[in-house]
């Protein structure tokens, strides 16, 4: 058993993951995923099928990401029937879309899972190390915006602002906790604490919440959990297709099948060209605002009550190991291979597309008319003429 023994939570308790995103969510519930098995003989349910209970969160919270459709509330009554059944073990669920729920979705949730029986835990990063990826992650979902004017929109910008809105409706820790806590009280919330140099501490902690062995959620998870991220120059390449995507006005289906289960999955795959970069850390201008904004998290913290794991002191970057940058320029090239690994992504979503598609219904004239070599013919020929544009004095 862990050595943290004060973590362990009481024999039928819910645990809920709450994210939010990008703070580990994929490595824990990937080794949650891969041990479903393993975890039933520790007297541990870990529900349904896939790496998190993505649909029946979407169900309860009635809403769903862009150009899904939000399934039936009955996934999430499936999902508690499952739970009831299980019996007297303790059991646990990861969303990451958990985290932006509002006061009356997280009372209902908690009502749902057996009010006191429910234990909430979210986990928290430092600005500095969450922005840089959190960037990419948007520009995945159709974010026009450069680096240096996303940073801006999320540091200073209105609350009406999309970018704005997305980041601090999952972030914003002190609104977290107001829309929680009155469901769980601060004794039945728990916040850890990020370590950028302890990769096992979210696997550690949850092992030892639950009562599994050690280890279990590390050395014997199975393979490694893929959710990498975007080079620099993969980012700019689907952002300026972003640009384009507006430009035709595109059906929203199109770029999730093209883009984000093609193109994108395709280039996260790819071997890393020595001639790309990473995404720049935050630029100097952005520090002073990120280091207050992390004094007032830890305000926030140490006044909430909330069960902690981790030093919250480390929030504050200060005098940070991670060097400032200056205003990033974004790469006008991007590595032959990466280009060819996102065709070929984009390609394929367009071939699942058509094979898959439940009935004759267009996707649009060209698609719809297109076998796939004219498809390929087609977006070869676009892309010819833009590179004929550029060469153009």
């Amino acid at each position: 058993m862990s050595a943290d023994a004060d973590l362990l939570l009481p024999e039928g308790a819910r645990l809920v993951h709450i994210g939010p995103f990008k703070t580990g969510s994929t490595a824990i519930q990937q080794a949650l995923c891969d041990t479903r098995p393993r975890l039933v003989e520790h007297g541990v349910l870990y529900p349904g099928n896939g790496r998190r209970q993505m649909r029946p969160g979407w169900a309860v919270l009635q809403r769903s990401p862009r150009a899904r459709s939000t399934p039936p509330i009955r996934e999430w009554q499936v999902l508690l029937e499952e739970i009831e059944a299980f019996g007297p073990g303790r059991v646990c669920l990861s969303t990451e879309d958990f985290g932006s729920a509002g006061p009356e979705q997280a009372q209902r949730i908690v009502d749902d899972l057996g009010g006191s029986r429910v234990h909430v835990v979210a986990v928290t990063r430092r600005f500095d190390r969450l922005l840089p990826s959190y960037w990419q992650e948007r520009v995945k979902s159709y974010d026009r915006r450069t680096y240096d004017q996303w940073l801006r929109a999320v540091l200073e910008g209105a609350p009406d602002d999309n970018a704005y809105r997305s980041f601090w409706a999952s972030h914003d820790l002190a609104a977290m906790l107001s829309r929680w806590l009155p469901a769980v009280g601060p004794d039945r919330f728990h916040l850890i604490v990020g370590d950028e140099t302890d990769r096992e501490l979210l696997q550690r902690t949850f092992e030892a919440m639950l009562g599994l062995p050690d280890g279990l959620l590390r050395a014997d998870a199975g393979p490694a959990p893929s959710n990498p991220s975007l080079t620099l120059g993969g980012t700019e390449l689907v952002r300026r297709f972003n640009e384009l995507f507006v430009e035709h006005d595109w059906p929203d289906r199109i770029y999730h099948q093209l883009m984000q289960r093609g193109a994108i999955r395709a280039m996260a795959a790819a071997p890393r060209s020595p001639h790309d970069l990473p995404i720049p850390q935050l630029p100097a201008w952005a520090r002073e605002r990120v280091d207050e904004l992390g004094r007032k998290r830890l305000a926030t913290i140490e006044s909430s009550g909330i069960s902690i794991v981790g030093d919250p002191a480390s929030l504050v970057a200060g005098d940070s190991d991670v060097p400032a940058g200056d205003a990033a320029t974004m790469p006008e090239t991007v590595p032959l291979e990466l280009a060819a690994r996102a065709l070929e992504g984009a390609i394929g979503g367009a071939l699942e597309l058509r094979a898959g598609r439940p009935q004759r219904q267009p996707v649009s004239p060209t698609l719809d008319e297109a076998t796939g070599r004219e498809l390929l013919h087609a977006l070869l020929a676009r892309v010819r003429r833009r590179l004929a544009r550029q060469d153009e004095p």
